[in-house]
């Protein structure tokens, strides 16, 4: 099998809190086709409240953690990107049996909840 190239370009957004901090995002460069592959988004919420996290593919939405929604997890349909939900949470995401159409540019994007005021 040939090796899928992922993300050599990884970017991620943050929301303009203070406290809220991505300390790292975990994606292997080289995998191999029908691999399991575990994408990791270390962040630190501070003292703010976790609204959600959000993972792309070339810019288009995967994956969408949200604490307060039933269910939490979801996933949306992308080319070669196929979601473990049960195996995946708030810092990971599990995709297994990984393919040529899986190869791409990947990012998080972790949002705090803004306070409320009164």
């Amino acid at each position: 099998s040939y090796p899928v190239t992922l993300a050599t370009l990884i970017s991620s957004i943050l929301s303009i809190v203070t406290g809220l901090s991505i300390r790292s995002i975990d994606v292997p460069k080289y995998a191999k086709v029908g691999d399991t592959l575990v994408l990791g988004c270390n962040f630190v919420i501070g003292p703010d409240q976790l609204y959600s996290v959000k993972w792309y593919k070339d810019n288009m939405e995967f994956y969408r953690y949200v604490p307060k929604d039933s269910p939490r997890a979801q996933e949306f349909g992308v080319a070669g990107v196929s979601v473990s939900l049960d195996r995946s949470d708030d810092k990971t995401v599990e995709i297994p049996r990984i393919s040529l159409d899986t190869a791409g540019t990947y990012m998080c994007e972790v949002s705090s909840e803004a306070p409320r005021f009164k």
